[in-house]
This record gives C-alpha cells, structure tokens and sequence, in this order.
C-alpha cells in the first residue's frame, strides 16, 4: 500500500516445500513459512505529496479536455449565429432587389407609355428595358447567396445529414433586435474576457503541469535516503500442520532495519531535467502574459468595431431616406419630362446600394456583438 508520505507498508507470506534425496537428510520433506511486514519511508527523494504528482497531472488534463469541449461548443454556437445572420441578410437583399426590379419594370412601363403618346424618344424604352435585365440579373445572383448561406446554416446545424431535407427552405423569422441602446463596458469586458478566455484558461493548467514537473524534477535531482523496517514470523516443520504450529507459536522472530543512500557519483542527469523543467515553467509564465496582451488588444479591437458598426448602421438609415426621396424627385420629374430614364435608373441604383449597405451594416453590428460576447464569455450570444 503506497501511503500519502511517500511511503510504503507491505505484508508477504510465503509458503515452501523442500525435498531432496541426500543420505544425510533426517527430515525430508521439509516445510517452511514466512510471515512478514515490511515498511519504507522515504527520507528525501519520493517524499510528501510529490507521489500524488501523477493523480494530479491526471486532473488538470481532464480540465484542459473540458475546456477543449466548452470552447468547441461555444465556437460553434457562434457560427452558426453568425451564418443565420448572414442568411437574414441575404433573403433581405434579395427581397430589395426584387423591389427594384419591380420598379425597373414600373419604369418601362411608364417608359412605353410615354413613347406611345409621342412624349419620349424610342431610345429611352431601350434604356429601360436594359435596367430590367440588370435587375433580372441581380435577383438571379442573390437568389444563389440565399441558398449558399442556407447550405452553410444546414451544414453547421446537421440538417444536411438527411437527405429529405437538402431541398427544404430555411427561412429566418427573426430580425436583428434594436440594441442601440445597449452599452457595453470595456474595463468589465477585459475583465470577464481574461477571466473566461479557453487558452489562457489552458495556459493557466499547462503553468499547472509545469510546476508538477519542476516538483518531480527537482525531486528526482535528491539523493534518495529510505528508512527500512521489517519484522517477520517464520515456521518449520516435517509437515504443513508442524509448519504452521510452529508459526502461530510466534517462536520464529526477526526483525531488521536500517537507512539505505543511494546517490550519483558523477554527472547526474536529473540535475540537467531540472534545470530544463525551470526553464520551461519561466517560458510558460511568458506565454501566459502574451496571451493575456494579445486577448486585451483583441477585446479593445472588437470593442471598438461595436461602436462602429453601430454609429455606420444610423448613418446608413439616413442614406437609404435620402435615397428615397431622390427616386421619388426623379420619377417626378421623369414624369414631367425633366429627367431622363438614365437619370431614374441611377436613382434606383443608388437606393439599392443604401439599402445593401443598410442590410449589410444592421448583420456586421450584430455579428460584432456576437464576437463580443463570445470573447467575453457572455452566457447569451
């Protein structure tokens, strides 16, 4: 039984039958027995709790194994937050330009009429129908980012497993909730980011499991000095039954003790592992302080991406109602035969590109909070 000192309790019973056919043999055969308890107690090397040094290296991977699996979970939540967004963004987009285009066909329509009444040229029909094409073009492209990110969304959920639902639609029915209002602290989220952060959280147990070492080490580079004890009980006799008489009349006693050095007498290797541990454990504390600058530059990154996307997405609100207003002016003014069909047809390409930016601002915002929040170990993402 190893003990908590490092030590060593042990019992042993042995049993033998001698035989031999010697003249000078009275007895024959002959049984012995051996009843003995032996203790070892380490006086220096394998002393104290470095003997439980295994157990707990043992622990500390099976931390480092959860925190593999929490991180993993956590990414993954992410992702897939961040594919549904970008499948908002996408049915979004595609709702726009299907708007547009329906305002392209609007504005041929209105186009031929004119011409039919000898109030515009002919050509301006060709100008209209060429708008047409190139928003039949766009519906068409954003129709197939629709369905690459539902793929992408389908693959991180495991909905792509079963064949039954490759050609089913995955429709998102929640928009990006209004979080202007949310304010976000960027002292407390370096805090809870260095407090959750999954690599300085290994950093932190492989520091661990290198002071485990630097104790084994450090232990091993010690002469080994042992205090030894034993006491046994021992019997004799022509028969098993004399045998054991013999032993349980406890007349058979000994006892012996003593300390046994053992030490190197030249170059010890161990005294080289234990300087190498040293090192490696002051190389660790580096590590550690590295990650630890490079998560708080990280934190403050992404805290300031909050911020921007945030300023860009009210910005981007004001450029799309300015871009409305101009369309309605040129379509007016179409109508009056003040603007030319080109003239519409940029309008309309300017509302469109405000609204993608719009779309494309509101999603970015909300995946830099998602990013946020993984980084400082929000509960919710």
């Amino acid at each position: 039984q190893q003990l908590r000192t490092g030590g060593r309790i042990g019992v042993s019973f042995d049993n033998r039958r001698f035989s031999s056919n010697a003249a000078y043999r009275i007895i024959d055969p002959v049984y012995q027995s051996e009843l003995g308890l032996e203790f070892v107690q380490p006086l220096l090397r394998g002393r104290g709790d470095v003997n439980r040094t295994g157990l707990r290296l043992a622990r500390a991977a099976e931390q480092a194994a959860d925190l593999d699996l929490s991180e993993a979970a956590r990414d993954l939540a992410a992702d897939v937050n961040r594919a549904y967004w970008d499948l908002h963004y996408a049915g979004q987009d595609l709702t726009v330009q299907q708007q547009l285009a329906d305002g392209a066909r609007r504005l041929l329509e209105t186009v031929r009429t004119r011409e039919a009444m000898g109030a515009g040229p002919r050509s301006d029909i060709l100008q209209a129908e060429v708008g047409v094409a190139r928003r039949d073009e766009t519906v068409i492209i954003s129709e197939g980012t629709v369905r690459q990110a539902e793929d992408r969304l389908k693959s991180l959920t495991g909905l792509d497993r079963n064949p039954d639902n490759w050609d089913q639609r995955v429709v998102p029915t929640s928009a990006p909730p209004d979080e202007s209002a949310m304010q976000i602290d960027l002292a407390t989220g370096i805090a809870s980011g260095v407090a959750y952060d999954p690599q300085l959280r290994r950093q932190a147990l492989q520091l661990d499991r290198l002071d485990l070492e630097l104790d084994l080490a450090r232990d091993a580079s010690r002469p080994q000095v042992d205090l030894r004890a034993r006491v046994g009980l021992s019997g004799i006799g022509a028969s098993y039954a004399d045998n054991t008489e013999v032993l349980g009349d406890l007349e058979g006693r000994s006892w012996n003790g003593g300390l046994q050095l053992r030490m190197p007498l030249g170059d010890d290797p161990e005294r080289h592992r234990y300087r190498r541990s040293r090192l490696a454990r002051e190389r660790g504390e580096v590590d550690l302080e590295r990650l630890r600058l490079a998560l708080v530059n990280q934190v403050r990154e992404q805290y300031r991406m909050v911020r921007i996307n945030a300023r860009r997405a009210r910005v981007a609100d004001l450029a799309v109602d300015l871009s409305v207003q101009s369309l309605g002016e040129q379509e007016e003014r179409l109508a009056l035969g003040l603007a030319t069909v080109r003239e519409v047809l940029d309008a309309q390409d300017d509302l469109a590109e405000a609204r993608a930016r719009r779309l494309q601002a509101v999603v970015e915002s909300r995946k830099a909070l998602i990013e946020w929040r993984r980084l400082t170990g929000a509960t919710e993402l």
